[in-house]
């Protein structure tokens, strides 16, 4: 608390003597820079107490490595997400049919991913043909 309080009068000090020696023409800015550095030093100690992280809301249990497990986790998905979607725009472009598709990537021990496993056909058949394609493009296993 003394820290706090100390803060904040060093803080007006040094804001009225910077106020003071400026010109007169900068003054309004000075000031208003001043109310800012202000409004900034009584804020963050009260941020501290509360220990608000601005919205980021870590969980103080986890550990780094569980936070970049999970960030892995949220690129796999996105990347799973965007191969179905060239898949199913690749075969209505090239082949005319509408299909759904889900795909499963290998990830090896240090979260890389190394290729498409395999392609599910969800929804619609499709024939030799596509499925060639598909292989030659990803080189996976296509399932229906």
């Amino acid at each position: 608390m003394k820290s706090y309080i100390l803060t904040i009068t060093v803080t007006i000090v040094l804001s009225a003597f910077a106020t003071y020696m400026s010109p007169k023409d900068w003054a309004k800015y000075i000031r208003l820079i001043c109310g800012l550095v202000i409004i900034t030093s009584l804020i963050m100690p009260i941020m501290s107490l509360l220990k608000t992280d601005f919205g980021l809301h870590l969980n103080d249990n986890m550990e780094v490595s569980e936070y970049e497990n999970l960030y892995s986790e949220l690129v796999l998905d996105d990347l799973e997400g965007r191969i179905c979607d060239d898949i199913k725009t690749r075969v209505k472009s090239e082949f005319g049919y509408d299909i759904d598709v889900s795909v499963s990537l290998s990830v090896n021990d240090n979260n890389e991913i190394e290729k498409v496993e395999q392609i599910r056909i969800i929804r619609g058949h499709i024939n030799d043909a596509i499925r060639q394609r598909l292989y030659e493009i990803y080189g996976a296993q296509v399932v229906e």
